[in-house]
């Protein structure tokens, strides 16, 4: 007797049948969120102070139904700067699990899936322009990468730091936790002491977590090097902000 037509509609052993609804309801589900790295035309990070936070934020927020997170991306910065700019390329991606020690709250946390895309660099016209929600944001200001971390809470330090990086790079961070999944890039690996930096952040400091400077390995192209004497630039070297360029946030 042929029984190839019963024995391939049965349901496997130990899965039960179910609805189309009932199999969506039982999928995994997190928060999508995204965010934009800006800089000045000096290299500092625009961060941005949420009226119902204490810590700073990278200007951005929560995927709303039906959106990509490029799109996203474009609204946030929309509502919350007043620019209307498309982002960039896609410089982090980060899973943070429930339960991550720097997510406090009594709301419930699913699990949150975070994009940063590269917002590029802001003109001092750029910047004029900016105008922020004030029941939503109370200022904004730019900082050099050590002073913008500090501002955070340590896992959207990570990112923050790791999106620099990939900018840098020319590469995409894949990140869990703050921390990369896989092989750790080679401006994040390659730490060294800086006797300038360690001058003014006292004896021995390791910047490393700061991503301040690197060593140069043999192998390292003339490109990649220059790469990095940017970065000693931007996050170590002691920067003024120009004339034309505002100091400060907006309240």
């Amino acid at each position: 007797m042929d029984t190839s037509a019963s024995s391939t509609s049965a349901a496997a052993p130990g899965q039960p049948e179910m609805s189309h609804e009932e199999y969506a309801r039982s999928r995994h589900s997190v928060w999508l969120g995204a965010a934009a790295l800006f800089t000045d035309e000096i290299g500092r990070v625009l961060l941005v102070k949420p009226t119902y936070r204490t810590q700073w934020l990278l200007p951005g927020g929560c995927v709303e139904a039906g959106e990509g997170p490029d799109e996203t991306c474009r609204r946030e910065v929309q509502e919350e700067l007043g620019l209307s700019m498309p982002p960039g390329r896609l410089l982090a991606v980060n899973w943070l699990a429930p339960g991550h020690p720097d997510r406090t709250g009594t709301m419930p946390f699913p699990g949150e899936v975070r994009y940063v895309m590269d917002g590029g660099t802001l003109t001092p016209r750029d910047i004029a322009r900016m105008r922020l929600p004030q029941d939503e944001l109370s200022g904004y200001e730019f900082l050099d990468a050590r002073a913008a971390a500090q501002r955070m809470i340590p896992v959207d330090a990570q990112i923050l730091l790791a999106a620099l990086r990939a900018r840098l790079a020319d590469t995409t961070a894949h990140l869990s936790g703050g921390r990369h999944v896989g092989p750790v890039p080679p401006l994040d690996r390659r730490a060294r002491r800086c006797r300038r930096c360690a001058g003014r952040y006292g004896p021995g400091v390791a910047l490393r977590q700061w991503s301040h400077s690197f060593h140069q390995p043999p192998c390292m192209s003339p490109a990649a090097d220059k790469r990095i004497n940017r970065i000693h630039r931007l996050c170590c070297a002691k920067i003024r902000p120009p004339a034309t360029a505002p100091t400060g946030g907006k309240g």
